[in-house]
């Protein structure tokens, strides 16, 4: 048998399969490089959209917060009628608006992660049982969405906020170039 009549027995035909092997490689490294081009792309136009979606239901749940804390604080008559209504007495308006406007301010505040959870948690309460009051009252649909569509808007800005506004782990900090990254819990130079 002669090793010349196999697919591979010239140095030639050897030379050809490694160039056409080498090309081949050398496609797959270029599609390679433009779907990681792509995905980056994408990533960024995620990472913006999620940014504005953020921004956008914060925005409107602030705004709306600060209203109904403000009508609270200011004892405006339809508010305090209808907490009234829902069996809450008139002073429990003065309660809600303060902790409503600090709410709305810890959302807004730069930092402060522990905060803010605990500002999303008090108005998840307060919305939630706002909803509930009303339906244990028997009124009507209307009254029974707007607190929950509210509380809709603030889980959407709790769920999409900026991962730096997470509660931190203790076991993570904030490293000098800015970047979030894990820490050796028996590292002394924490």
């Amino acid at each position: 048998m002669a090793t010349s009549d196999t697919p591979l027995g010239t140095g030639a035909t050897l030379q050809a399969f490694e160039d056409k092997s080498i090309s081949q490689m050398q496609a797959a490294e270029i599609r390679i490089e433009q779907f990681e081009g792509k995905t980056k792309q994408a990533t960024q136009v995620t990472d913006r959209a999620r940014l504005i979606a953020y921004r956008a239901t914060t925005g409107l749940a602030a705004l709306a917060l600060s209203a109904i804390g403000a009508g609270d604080l200011l004892r405006v008559p339809a508010i305090v009628a209808g907490l009234t209504h829902l069996g809450y007495p008139g002073y429990f308006a003065t309660i809600l608006g303060t902790w409503k406007l600090l709410g709305v301010a810890a959302i807004l505040a730069p930092g402060l992660p522990r905060l803010k959870e605990w500002a999303y948690a008090g108005m998840f309460f307060t919305l939630s049982g706002a909803a509930l009051s009303h339906a244990a009252m028997g009124d009507p649909v209307s009254k029974i969405l707007v607190p929950l569509l509210l509380l809709g808007a603030v889980l959407v800005s709790w769920a999409l906020r900026p991962a730096p506004e997470a509660p931190v782990a203790a076991n993570v900090r904030r490293a000098e170039n800015g970047v979030w990254e894990a820490v050796d819990r028996n590292d002394a130079t924490r």
